[in-house]
C-alpha cells in the first residue's frame, strides 16, 4: 500500500481528546484546539506528520529527491575509486 490520508482530531483546554461521535452533544468551548495530521503509507510501514497533506507531501518529495541525488553521487564516487589506476 502506497499513499497518504489526511485526518484531524480535537482536544480541549486540558489536552484531552474530544470524541467526535458521542451520545452527549458537546458544543465548542474556549480553549478547544483542532489538530491536522497526515498519515503516509510506504508498504507495510506508515508514519504520521502533524501537517496538512500538501506541505507534508512536498517535504517528502524533496527528501526523496535529495536521497536519490546523494545515492547517485555516492555511486559515481565509488565507481571512480574502483577504476582508478593504482601506482605502486
Amino acid at each position: 500500500m502506497l499513499g497518504f490520508q489526511e485526518y484531524h482530531y480535537a482536544t480541549d483546554a486540558a489536552g484531552a481528546t474530544i470524541m467526535p461521535y458521542s451520545d452527549v452533544e458537546r458544543k465548542p468551548q474556549p480553549g478547544d484546539r483542532r489538530h491536522n495530521c497526515t498519515q503516509i503509507y510506504f508498504g507495510p510501514f506508515s508514519y504520521s506528520i502533524a501537517m496538512r497533506a500538501l506541505p507534508s507531501l512536498l517535504g517528502c518529495g524533496f527528501a526523496a529527491l535529495a536521497a536519490l541525488v546523494l545515492l547517485d553521487f555516492g555511486l559515481k564516487y565509488l565507481r571512480g575509486k574502483r577504476y582508478e589506476t593504482q601506482v605502486a
